[in-house]
This record gives structure tokens, C-alpha cells and sequence, in this order.
């Protein structure tokens, strides 16, 4: 449901609350005012809001629990709780609570302060550190309660982070001025409706923009992809993506830093382009000229850098998808843990943002299948670059491509990596890997049959890869497939 709020004016909310009883959502509260007893509140009112299916909640000063206006002394401007003024210290003792906003109305019969309180969203909403929930009229904590705690938690993982809305109510022409939808038809290569309303259909149905009483919200998925600038959008903040070069292959000096502003949609090019830019080259002969090209293929950063965006976790806030570009490596690094095993990042295809990946999908930036890391695995095979380096740690996915590396460079981690990445590709095309195969991952005569053995037995060691046929005696006719296979 949309927030009341984001619809009404603060006198017509008012009209609108003193029509409702107190409930899971609502709570009316006369002048007497306790700084810990409404933090509490607060907690019970957003848990609560959640569980009855409302993006917001509604705590009243200045109303009796008649539902009578009798006015209040409250005023959140100037009340302070210790040295700090009370909206601070309130917003700091809450967590997972998304901003509260205060509405004062002055009433004919007092003065009204309404705490507009946004529903819990990505976890249960905490005051000093503890869950509160409303049970009939009462206060309690969730943690005494552990069925209305089960409801509450499907609840919030039902709606997800894709379907929120990331504006008030807008108007058409300001719906035009925040959101750039051009790349919607054109990286398909159709036209452009010259009908806005046919772009807004479109929209609608493909949940970037919910309408409401003639006017509509932007989805998160809208502003992610298609904002102007995503710093209009509250909810946004820190999903625009870092790219950063350092001098070296450490942070200890950044040559150029930039910051991503725009929806993915409009920028996702741009952001290709000026990573490209920053990439080393090589140089090599092509006859008698010398010619320069990328270390790193066009292709395999792009499907990098779009899964990077598509399957990160928005429920962590405060840190950017970043691209990281060393000496002799670049870093794609996402906020969360991906949804399936590492080692099935080359054959799976589940995204922890569906919506989001569909779309991008559609429209073309990305891999119809997978995670791309298949793709990505294929172009450094062309370019004999070492296989692509997965790590997940403290809730964070990097994905690593390095420069060309020598056989002496290669440490027993690089080794088996290439060894099962290259396994699972081939088992992937509906081929096996073998000790010829796996040699001509190299350019021709770098890698030996004997080291290329080494390198199998060593993979096999470590419970990564399988004989195709356990029974066979030929070493050299040996077929391998990954261990999940």
C-alpha cells in the first residue's frame, strides 16, 4: 500500500487518523511525553505497520485515545533529550529505521505533532537494540512473542527492495524531469514512443513507476535505472558506482576517482567506456606494424560490471558497487553474499534481485543466462589471461580478472582456480576437460603435458574437479568434469 502521508496534506492526515481507532499502526498520545517510552513506540509502530501490510505508521501528540484533539506541548524542533536535541537522538537510537518525518498541525482545539514512521523494510526496527511490537493495545518486546516475530519476518522478506517507492506522489511532468526512460527503447533498438503516456504505460507495466489517484511513485527499480541523478532519491543513497585507479598494485596512492550519478540504464555505457580508458594496453606486432590493444577483453568487463549492479545487496547500506583497477588486477566488488555457491557461478542462473536482472536483461546490458561469468571465463581463455578470482568475505562478493601472469607467477590458488574454471566451461559446452584442452588454455608450447598433469592432480586434490570415468586407466585420454557435475 502507498503512505498515506506522501497523498495528504498534514490536516487532511490528521482528518484521515482521527477516523481510524488505535492499532498496530496508530497510536494517539495526550500531552504527557517520555523520550524512552516513544522510541519504544516508534519500534512497535513501524514492526507493526509492516505486519498489517501499511508503508507507514502514525504516532499523534496532542490526541487523547478517544481519538478527541486535546493539544500538546510537544515540539520536536526545540525538545532535546541530554545535550542533544531529540530528533537526533532518536534518529541515532533506532536502527534499520528509514527517516522519520514530523508534521505539526495547529488544530482549532491545539496544537497536533503527527511522527510519520516509515515501516520496516529490510529488518525488524530497533530502539537501544531491542525489537518492539503491538500486541492489542500494548507494547511489547518481539522477542517474547516469537510467532508474531515469524509473521513479521515473511512479511518484510515479501516485499523487496525492487517494488519500493523511491518519491512521493509526483505529477507527469516532474515523473519526465527526475527519469530518463530513452534507454529503454534504444539499447532494444526500437523508437521512442512521441506519446507520453504510451512511455508511461510501458513503465507501469514494468513496475519502474506505480500509478495513484492520476499521479505516480517512482519505483527503486525506476530510480535505479533510469535516474538523472540518483542523489534526488533518499533511498539511493551509495548505489552509484565508485571507479578508482591507484598507482601500483596497492591503495596507497588513487590516480583518478570517480563517482557514478546516473540510473544504471543511462550510465552503464559511460561507466564501460571510461573503464576501458583506464585499463593498460599492450602492444604487439601485426606484420610489420606495432599495434596497441586492451589487457583485458570489452566483454568480459561489461558482464563484470552488470552483474556487480544486478545481484547486489540493497538491504546493506553505505557502501557503493566499486571497480577497482591495480597494476596487474581489477577488483568488482558488491555489497552481499551471493544467493548461490561460488562454485556454481559459471552454470547457475538465480538472481537476488529478479526484477532488476529481468529488465536489465531486456534491455540488453546484459547476459540473457547465468552470471556471465561464463563469458568471462571464454574471454580470458582467448587473451591466455589467468581465470577470474571469486571471493565472498564479510557480506561483500569481489570478482578479480589479473594481467597476463608466467607459469612461475602462478601460485597453487591460481593454478587450481584455472584449472576448475576451465572444467567448468568445457562441461558447460558439453565437452570434457582433458590434458590437451587444458593446454591449449595457454599459448601453444607454454604449458607442458607434464605440468598440465600436475595441475589436474593438484585440482583433484583439492575435491574441485572429477575423472569422467573413475574405472579408466589412460592418463592420456583422461576426461574431467567438476565435482557437482
Amino acid at each position: 500500500m502507498c503512505g498515506i502521508y506522501r497523498i495528504m496534506d498534514p490536516p487532511e492526515l490528521l482528518d484521515y487518523i482521527l477516523t481510524e481507532h488505535e492499532s498496530e499502526f496508530v497510536e494517539f498520545k495526550s500531552s504527557n511525553f517520555n523520550p524512552e517510552n516513544t522510541g519504544e513506540l516508534i519500534s512497535s509502530l513501524a514492526n507493526g505497520a509492516a505486519m498489517e501490510k501499511k508503508d507507514e505508521a502514525y504516532l499523534i501528540f496532542g490526541v487523547d485515545d478517544a481519538g478527541n484533539v486535546i493539544g500538546t506541548r510537544f515540539k520536536p524542533e526545540t525538545m532535546r533529550k541530554g545535550n542533544q536535541p531529540f530528533k537526533n537522538w532518536i534518529s541515532s537510537n533506532l536502527s534499520d529505521c528509514e527517516a522519520l518525518k514530523y508534521a505539526t498541525i495547529n488544530h482549532p482545539l491545539g496544537k497536533v505533532v503527527i511522527i510519520i514512521i516509515p515501516r520496516a523494510k529490510v529488518y525488524p526496527v530497533k530502539f537501544l537494540g531491542v525489537e518492539y511490537i503491538r500486541v492489542g493495545d500494548s507494547k511489547k518486546k518481539l522477542s517474547e512473542h516469537p510467532e508474531l516475530a515469524r509473521k513479521l519476518w515473511e512479511e518484510i522478506l515479501r516485499v523487496s527492495f525492487e517494488d519500493g517507492n523511491a518519491s512521493d506522489l509526483l505529477e507527469e511532468k516532474r515523473i519526465f524531469e527526475l527519469l530518463d526512460f530513452t534507454p529503454y527503447f534504444a539499447l532494444r533498438g526500437a523508437a521512442v514512443p512521441t506519446q507520453r503516456s504510451t512511455i508511461i504505460g510501458h513503465m507501469v507495466n514494468e513496475g519502474v513507476l506505480v500509478s495513484k489517484l492520476g499521479k505516480f511513485f517512482i519505483t527503486n527499480l525506476g530510480a535505479l535505472l533510469f535516474a538523472n541523478d540518483m542523489s534526488q532519491f533518499d533511498s539511493l543513497l551509495n548505489r552509484g558506482v565508485r571507479l578508482i585507479k591507484y598507482k601500483g598494485n596497492d591503495k596507497t596512492v588513487v590516480e583518478r576517482s570517480m563517482d557514478g550519478h546516473k540510473g544504471y540504464a543511462i550510465g552503464v555505457n559511460e561507466l564501460i567506456d571510461r573503464t576501458m580508458l583506464l585499463l593498460p594496453s599492450e602492444e604487439y606486432l601485426d606484420g610489420q606494424a606495432r599495434m596497441a590493444r586492451q589487457v583485458f577483453p570489452r566483454e568480459a568487463v561489461r558482464e563484470l560490471i552488470t552483474n556487480m549492479l544486478m545481484h547486489q545487496d540493497f538491504s546493506i547500506a553505505g557502501y557503493a558497487p566499486r571497480i577497482e583497477i591495480y597494476s596487474d588486477r581489477v577488483e568488482f566488488t558488491n555489497p552481499g553474499s551471493p544467493v548461490i555457491e561460488v562454485e556454481r557461478f559459471l552454470d547457475s542462473n538465480l538472481s537476488r534481485n529478479p526484477r532488476l536482472s529481468k529488465l536489465m536483461r531486456f534491455m540488453k546490458i546484459c547476459e540473457e543466462r547465468g552470471m556471465g561469468i561464463d563469458i568471462v571465463e571464454a574471454n580470458c581463455a582467448m587473451n591466455y589471461l589467468p581465470s577470474a578470482s571469486i571471493n565472498t568475505t564479510d557480506g561483500f562478493t569481489r570478482v578479480t580478472i589479473f594481467d597476463h601472469k608466467s607459469l612461475r607467477q602462478f601460485n597453487s590458488s591460481d593454478r587450481v582456480n584455472l584449472v576448475f574454471m576451465h572444467c567448468c566451461l568445457q562441461y558447460v559446452k558439453r565437452m570434457s576437460m582433458t590434458n590437451e584442452t587444458l593446454r591449449s588454455r595457454f599459448a601453444e608450447g607454454v604449458l607442458s603435458s607434464t605440468v598440465a598433469s600436475r595441475w589436474i592432480n593438484e585440482t583433484i586434490d583439492k575435491g574441485l574437479i572429477r575423472p569422467f570415468d573413475p574405472e579408466s586407466t589412460s592418463r592420456r585420454h583422461a576426461r574431467y568434469i567438476p565435482f557437482w557435475a
